[in-house]
């Protein structure tokens, strides 16, 4: 299902116009899953710090990433909570969380505000001064605008 987030191919590009730092770049990225974004991070040029929650996950983003040839000196990807980590203070071009936020109304109902909160409040810390901060989320299926999640 995730591989259809992006069905026409869009977000390379996208990435590319809103973050143009990733080229020679560093990049935080949240939630990494099994690296579909962490590879597009790489290819724009950008070295990436991330982590994930799922250790079974990011062993398939270790072994993804290393099939496809990209070097370890390139990414640093830990097993770790988004909604609970520090990240050190302005060092990232670019931070990314991308389909992460929206789980934290399942997983944690009674305080995801308070955690959703700390992980952007992390995440703006560790940007640099001018860095961009990018938050990738589903709207629905079969919608034109975002809704509250059912």
């Amino acid at each position: 299902m995730v591989s259809a987030e992006d069905v026409d191919g869009a977000l390379p590009a996208l990435l590319a116009e809103v973050a143009p730092g990733l080229r020679g770049g560093r990049a935080l990225e949240l939630g990494v899953g099994t690296g579909r974004v962490t590879r597009m991070l790489l290819r724009a040029g950008a070295t990436v710090r991330g982590c994930e929650y799922a250790a079974p996950m990011l062993a398939l983003a270790h072994e993804r990433l290393r099939a496809e040839g990209f070097a370890d000196a390139t990414f640093d990807l830990t097993v770790g909570d988004a909604y609970t980590l520090t990240y050190g203070e302005a060092w990232a071009d670019v931070a990314l969380a991308g389909w992460v936020f929206g789980h934290a109304l399942r997983w944690h109902p009674d305080d995801w505000q308070r955690r959703v909160t700390h992980a952007l409040t992390a995440m703006r810390r560790a940007l640099k001064p001018g860095g961009v901060l990018v938050v990738i989320e589903t709207l629905g299926t079969g919608v034109e605008a975002p809704g509250p999640s059912p």
